[in-house]
């Protein structure tokens, strides 16, 4: 059994899912995940995907988790790989009856930390293996074909800009971590005057939402060419990433999607460090950064006590809109020109 949660998590434990199904090629493999995460899990010759609502104090949720659970106890297992080392995790395993061998401090990347949980049982071997695999993952034809659908009549290169994912509030204030708004309207204007065509996603929607609605309108006040798009689902959206000659996102999962799909990248690389940049992407993935002396922060004391992350809001737009358009590759001296 193996577990993750999000659409980041869920993707940096795919190399080690792939090393446990070559170690063990007749091991009947479930893996629980999130059900949101469940379709970045497709493609790794798992036996059987388990959504499991591990999170949520809900009646529903409660009860969802509940009958899952029963569910689970009925059958027999043999072990739980946790490739995050969560607390109930350690529960599940428990109810279970089951050894639990949870995520290992081997390593510098997460996907080594989650590819290390595997070498104490011997089903994984460094030195005689290699690094954990690239992550690469595609979407069905159907979804390829609904995404060329919503983005077919765009022109010039097209470039999602992913500002605002982080934005979800709470009951309390959560920790920001993207740039502020106007810098995203500032870096969209540079784009949309080089002949860039900006595509936006609206996400799960609340805070997420109104940001990039709001995003959208300022743009298109500017004349910028604009594409909003709402309510998609996890494989159209990794079908539109894979049809975009470019993504701009600070650590997020659409932006650990992207480069699995092959599609370039740039991370705005704030909070996070660099064990979390895309795991040995096949596109070129460039990352813009302060290297400020308090970066990385998140995680620590200082990171929770920061409410105004200068890593992301000093970053010069104009600067990363050159990156972006260095990174468009043999467009971008046309497309630099036609920004001068």
């Amino acid at each position: 059994m193996l577990r993750a949660a999000r659409i980041g998590d869920t993707l940096h434990v795919r190399p080690a899912l792939e090393l446990l199904r070559r170690a063990l090629p007749d091991a009947h493999l479930t893996f629980l995940c999130s059900s949101y995460a469940e379709v970045v899990s497709q493609g790794l010759g798992l036996d059987e995907v388990v959504a499991y609502p591990h999170k949520g104090r809900a009646p529903r949720a409660i009860l969802s988790r509940r009958a899952r659970l029963r569910e689970l106890t009925q059958r027999r297992w043999d072990a739980v790989i946790g490739l995050e080392d969560k607390p109930w995790g350690r529960r599940l395993a428990a109810r279970l009856g089951v050894p639990l061998f949870a995520e290992s401090s081997w390593g510098t990347h997460i996907v080594e930390r989650k590819a290390g949980v595997l070498v104490p049982l011997g089903l994984y071997d460094p030195e005689r293996d290699g690094l954990p695999p690239p992550i690469h993952w595609s979407p069905s034809p159907r979804a390829r074909d609904r995404a060329r659908s919503l983005l077919g009549d765009l022109d010039g290169p097209r470039i999602l800009l992913q500002i605002g994912s982080h934005a979800a509030q709470t009951w309390r204030q959560r920790r920001r971590r993207d740039p502020l708004p106007e810098w995203g309207l500032a870096l969209g204007a540079e784009l949309a005057q080089a002949g860039v065509s900006l595509v936006l996603q609206t996400g799960l929607g609340g805070a997420e939402r109104r940001g990039a609605e709001e995003l959208a309108a300022g743009l298109r006040a500017q004349g910028a060419a604009v594409r909003l798009l709402a309510g998609l689902d996890l494989e159209t959206l990794g079908a539109v990433l894979a049809e975009l000659d470019a993504l701009v996102s600070p650590n997020t999962g659409p932006l650990h999607l992207a480069a699995a799909a092959g599609t370039k990248t740039l991370l705005l690389e704030g909070p996070s460090g660099d064990h979390t940049r895309p795991w040995r992407p096949s596109a070129p993935s460039v990352v813009a950064t302060l290297e400020l002396s308090c970066s990385p922060c998140r995680g620590t004391v200082h990171g929770r006590a920061c409410a105004i992350p200068r890593c992301l809001d000093d970053l010069d737009p104009s600067c990363v809109a050159g990156q972006v358009l260095e990174l468009l590759g043999p467009r971008s001296e046309e497309l630099s020109a036609d920004r001068g």
